[in-house]
């Protein structure tokens, strides 16, 4: 955004993702602490007095960590971490890289990182991928068989490490039974299968429309519109990236491109798009504010760099969107209009819509439900991310009390 060539924007931003990347690293390495805990403690019933409160899962907190293991060999534990964002992912490889205690024969735990794609998406470079063109695909979304892989060769050079394996299971968690420590997994064919674990952590990351734009009060098409896209995975890069190399575009014509939500991602996209140095499209950004939350000194920065590369920016409220534009309520009184301000339509030739909210659940059944939300749907967790003994949420989705 800062207006300079784009491999040095580049530069710039893969220097803030890492910088990123080593926060979420630290934060990790903290919490994987607190979630080996938990597995040992499971390993060791704990009596449930009198005294014990009650979690959050309506449970004694005590009396949940004798189930651990139930049912089968209790000499293999297995930590299940659903979701492998960068949370889920740098935290399975920190829990590997534990000294864990494996005395006596005693095997070291097994980790299960559930996710569906078969790729981990480093989604802070997927504008640099899908605009720019700047990084090859296997540069920030490489597979997790060969992340993976790779962090076990390099685990044979760490003292104490005891080679804990760590499983990427391809599909999602339609339902987890606290009560039994089983998971319901759908595999990416459609089957069904069940995954017993002694420690569960949610780390879902940010979803974004249309699951979460209708709280929002933005109403988007059900289904795949063409026109219409969100910007928050690798299909939607590649979509955005064969748009714009579309060949088949009338030449000579200036296509129209909306992006709704002025945050880090829809600030980037939209500067992006605009910098692009053959058959840029025209660029509108709409939100009710620019970058919510930052310094005003950097919002002031990004936005005299979108004016210089000509994005229009609409400030207001996106209402509903649609194949070949969008309706939309300015925050500004506009001359001619109604006192109400009434909606406007604008026309455009594709609209992305970024941002969404966290939701720790998201087509995910968990029994017994957690009893407490915030208003924005996240739970509530403690200083050490947990809901209740054995059940962790972390990110955005948890709420530290």
């Amino acid at each position: 955004l800062g207006g300079v060539g784009q491999a040095r924007a580049a530069g710039s931003r893969i220097g803030r993702a890492d910088s990123r990347a080593a926060g979420v690293g630290i934060a990790a390495f903290t919490f994987s602490v607190a979630v080996a805990s938990s597995w040992t403690t499971a390993r060791r019933p704990t009596p449930a007095g009198p005294g014990r409160r009650r979690g959050r899962l309506g449970r004694r907190q005590g009396s949940v960590e004798m189930q651990a293991g139930a049912g089968r060999d209790a000499g293999r534990q297995r930590i299940l971490v659903v979701g492998g964002g960068v949370g889920g992912f740098n935290l399975a490889l920190r829990l590997a890289e534990m000294p864990w205690p494996v005395g006596g024969g005693r095997p070291p735990p097994q980790i299960m990182v559930v996710d569906p794609k078969d790729r981990f998406v480093f989604t802070p470079l997927l504008a640099d991928y899908a605009i720019s063109g700047v990084i090859e695909l296997d540069e920030f979304a490489p597979r997790y068989s060969e992340l993976f892989a790779h962090a076990a060769r390099d685990r044979a050079y760490i003292p104490g490490s005891t080679q804990a394996e760590v499983e990427h299971l391809r599909g999602s968690i339609k339902r987890i039974s606290w009560r039994r420590r089983v998971a319901t997994l759908c595999t990416s064919t459609g089957e069904e299968q069940s995954l017993e674990f002694d420690v569960v952590v949610v780390s879902p990351g940010l979803l974004a429309a249309p699951d979460t734009a209708m709280s929002m009060g933005l109403e988007l098409p059900s289904g795949p519109t063409a026109g219409v896209l969100t910007f928050s995975s690798l299909d939607d890069g590649e979509k955005l990236r064969e748009w714009l190399q579309d060949g088949n575009a009338e030449v000579g014509a200036t296509r129209r491109l909306a992006v709704v939500g002025a945050g880090y991602v829809g600030a980037e996209v939209a500067a992006s798009v605009a910098a692009l140095e053959t058959r840029a499209p025209s660029v509108a950004l709409f939100g009710s504010s620019l970058l919510r939350g930052s310094e005003p000194a950097n919002q002031r920065r990004v936005a005299e760099s979108l004016e210089a590369l000509g994005v229009v920016r609409k400030l207001g409220r996106v209402l509903s969107v649609f194949s070949g534009g969008l309706l939309w309520r300015s925050d500004a009184p506009t001359p001619g209009a109604a006192e109400t301000n009434e909606s406007q339509q604008h026309d455009c030739d594709l609209v992305i819509v970024t941002g969404g909210a966290a939701t720790p659940f998201a087509g995910c059944e968990l029994e017994p439900a957690p009893t407490d939300k915030t208003s924005s749907g996240a739970v509530p967790v403690d200083g050490y991310l947990r809901i209740a003994p054995g059940i962790f949420c972390i990110g955005d989705a948890a709420a530290v009390e």
